[in-house]
């Protein structure tokens, strides 16, 4: 657990904005890669953001397997912005209740990308999506 969470100013804004809350508090998970130890680490995640009234980060953008099957994963990863892919994103969540939203940030080579935050209700709906996945 971090006493703090970390995030700039703008990204504070941007959480404000949609939560209407700041995080001041972390608590960070992790696990093996396997898919079976993912949907446990996102039910573990879930139950501790209900309990604690908290927002979900996932250290990452959302994108579904067919992002990475129509584009080369290594352009993805390290040369597209998320222009270029977000329409993947969109497609993905716009079904799914709950509150998730893209926080904005540049990278030092001036590549524009997103990672997701997300409430309690949003990842209980994840956690049983077709194309449910944690950041790695």
């Amino acid at each position: 657990m971090n006493d703090e969470a970390s995030y700039s100013s703008d990204e504070c804004n941007q959480i404000n904005e949609v939560f209407h809350s700041i995080p001041v508090t972390a608590i960070d998970f992790s696990a093996t890669t396997n898919r079976t130890n993912l949907r446990m680490l996102g039910e573990i995640v879930l139950y501790i953001a209900d309990k604690l009234n908290g927002i979900i980060d996932f250290r990452g953008a959302l994108l579904p397997e067919k992002a990475y099957k129509e584009n080369d994963f290594w352009w993805i990863i390290e040369k597209a912005n998320w222009e270029e892919v977000e329409h993947y994103y969109t497609d993905m969540i716009r079904d799914i209740p709950g509150t998730i939203t893209c926080i904005h940030y540049q990278t030092e080579n001036n590549r524009h990308l997103v990672y997701n935050i997300c409430d309690v209700l949003f990842m209980k709906n994840w956690v049983n999506h077709p194309e449910f996945q944690l950041i790695k």
